[in-house]
């Protein structure tokens, strides 16, 4: 299957945000293909204990690190699409924890609606500090895994150098 950008008009967003940067992106992003014409379909994942933002914690921001580095993900709530569908293309938006998928997305893998990456076009577009963009490998390695057709990937990261971003992440995180 050759993949042609301008042919697909049937498209499935899935996405998670905490802070919502990731929802600005993904609804950015979902704009520009329905001004182009196709159809979008966009579902937040939610895990089911939701993560606070801000964190106001590091022991709460620091007790999400194994899980996101082992890739043990909580449980989600079902998605509402049916996985059965196709798309022509789907677009996976999330943000980056600690070098990986954040642990509700790499959650959604888990999941029987997993199932609608099978064969399917994927995009990703993953928000993180610059340091943090090694989180698509192992993105990569899932949707392989889901059998998936990795296209191409999307980095949208956060400006300033990695020094600065070290200093300002946990600012950020708990203020």
């Amino acid at each position: 299957m050759t993949y042609h950008p301008h042919a697909a008009k049937r498209i499935l967003i899935i996405s998670y945000s905490q802070s919502g940067d990731v929802a600005r992106v993904a609804d950015s992003f979902a704009g520009e293909l329905r001004i182009a014409g196709a159809e979008v379909t966009w579902e937040a994942l939610h895990p089911r204990n939701e993560y606070p933002f801000p964190w106001r914690s590091l022991r709460r921001f620091f007790d999400a690190m194994p899980e996101s580095i082992l890739g043990l993900p909580p449980p989600i709530d079902k998605p509402n699409f049916d996985p059965a569908t196709r798309y022509d293309l789907v677009v996976i938006a999330y943000p980056v924890w600690f070098l990986s998928p954040a642990p509700p997305v790499q959650g959604f893998f888990k999941t029987s609606a997993a199932a609608v990456l099978k064969g399917a076009d994927v995009i990703t577009i993953s928000v993180s500090r610059s340091m943090w963009h090694n989180a698509s490998e192992t993105m990569k390695r899932l949707l392989a895994a889901a059998g998936a057709y990795h296209r191409d990937q999307i980095a949208v990261t956060h400006q300033g150098s990695s020094l600065a971003t070290l200093i300002s992440t946990p600012r950020a995180l708990l203020s």
